[in-house]
C-alpha cells in the first residue's frame, strides 16, 4: 500500500504535527487526515511521496454544539490510484462478517 503523510499546519503557519500511514488510496487517506485532525491545526496537506494530494483547512472538534463538515477535501489527483488491488476475503473471512439486512 502506498504511504502517505499528513501534515497539520497551525494558525502561524507552522507545522503542528505530521502522521505517516499506509492507505489503501488518495481519497482513504484525506479521509483518515480529516478525522485525525490535531485540537491546534488549522489547515492539513496529505502528500504522497513528493505529490499533494490534497489539502484544505481543518477544524478540530471541541465541547460545542456547533457543526463540523466531514471531510471537506477535494483531492487533488485526477485518476484513482489502481496500483493497490483488492484482494477478495476469504472464504473464512466471509462466513465471520455479519450480513447486513
Amino acid at each position: 500500500m502506498p504511504i502517505y503523510e499528513i501534515c497539520y499546519i497551525d494558525t502561524k503557519k507552522r507545522l503542528a504535527g505530521n502522521i505517516c500511514t499506509e492507505c489503501g488510496d488518495d481519497r482513504e487517506a484525506a479521509v483518515f487526515a480529516f478525522a485525525m485532525t490535531l485540537r491546534n491545526a488549522v489547515r492539513v496537506e496529505v502528500w504522497c511521496a513528493d505529490t499533494l494530494v490534497c489539502e484544505g483547512a481543518v477544524q478540530a472538534m471541541r465541547a460545542t454544539t456547533t457543526p463540523v463538515p466531514i471531510a471537506p477535501f477535494q483531492l487533488r489527483r485526477s485518476t484513482p490510484d489502481f496500483s493497490v488491488r483488492y484482494r477478495a476475503p476469504t472464504g473464512a473471512a466471509r462466513a465471520a462478517r455479519p450480513s447486513r439486512s
